[in-house]
C-alpha cells in the first residue's frame, strides 16, 4: 500500500501544481498581451516590449517571458525560444498566441495588428469558459439543495404544522 501510494501520489501532487500554474498563466495572457501591443504601437521592438512586461507585471506567465528572453539573450532563434514558451506552459491559448507571432515574423506582417487580434480571441475564449463554467453551477448546485437544505426547511415550515396537529388530537 505504501509502494502504491509513494509512486502515485508525488505525480497527483505535481499534477496540481501543473493545472493551478496554467490556470494563472492563463488568466494573465490577455493583459500581457495588451500590454505588449501597446508597447510596440509606441515603437518597442517585440523582444523589449516582452521585456518590459516582464518587468511591469508579476507571476508565472512573467517567469516564462524572463526564461524566454534569457533563452534568446543566449543565442537561441527567437522562433525557437518562443516554441519553448509554449511547449513550457502547456496552455492551448499560449500555443496559439506563439503560433502567430511566429507565423507574423516569418510573413513579415503587421505584429501590433496580430497581437490585437490574438488579445481579442483570448478574451473571448475566456468569457466563453466562463459562461460554460457558470452553466455548470446548477447541476453542482443540485445535490446540496436537495440533501441539506430542502430538508431543513420542510422541518421548519412543516414542523409548527405538525406540532398543533398532534396537540389537536387528530393523529390519535
Amino acid at each position: 500500500m505504501a509502494g502504491f501510494v509513494g509512486y502515485f501520489l508525488p505525480g497527483f501532487f505535481l499534477g496540481m501544481k501543473v493545472k493551478a500554474r496554467q490556470e494563472l498563466v492563463l488568466r494573465a495572457l490577455p493583459s500581457a498581451i495588451d500590454l505588449i501591443s501597446i508597447s510596440a504601437e509606441a515603437g518597442m521592438g517585440f523582444d523589449q516590449a516582452v521585456n518590459y512586461v516582464r518587468r511591469q507585471t508579476a507571476g508565472a506567465l512573467a517567469e516564462e517571458f524572463g526564461i524566454t528572453l534569457s533563452e534568446i539573450r543566449l543565442g537561441k532563434p527567437r522562433i525557437e525560444a518562443l516554441n519553448n514558451l509554449a511547449y513550457r506552459t502547456g496552455v492551448d491559448d499560449v500555443k496559439n498566441f506563439v503560433a502567430a507571432i511566429v507565423q507574423s515574423f516569418q510573413l513579415g506582417t503587421s505584429i501590433v495588428e496580430t497581437l490585437r487580434v490574438q488579445a481579442d480571441s483570448i478574451r473571448l475564449k475566456q468569457r466563453q469558459r466562463a459562461q460554460e463554467r457558470a452553466m455548470r453551477a446548477p447541476v453542482k448546485m443540485l445535490f446540496p439543495l436537495v440533501f441539506f437544505i430542502f430538508p431543513a426547511l420542510l422541518i421548519v415550515i412543516l414542523g409548527p404544522a405538525v406540532v398543533s396537529i398532534s396537540q389537536s388530537g387528530f393523529m390519535q
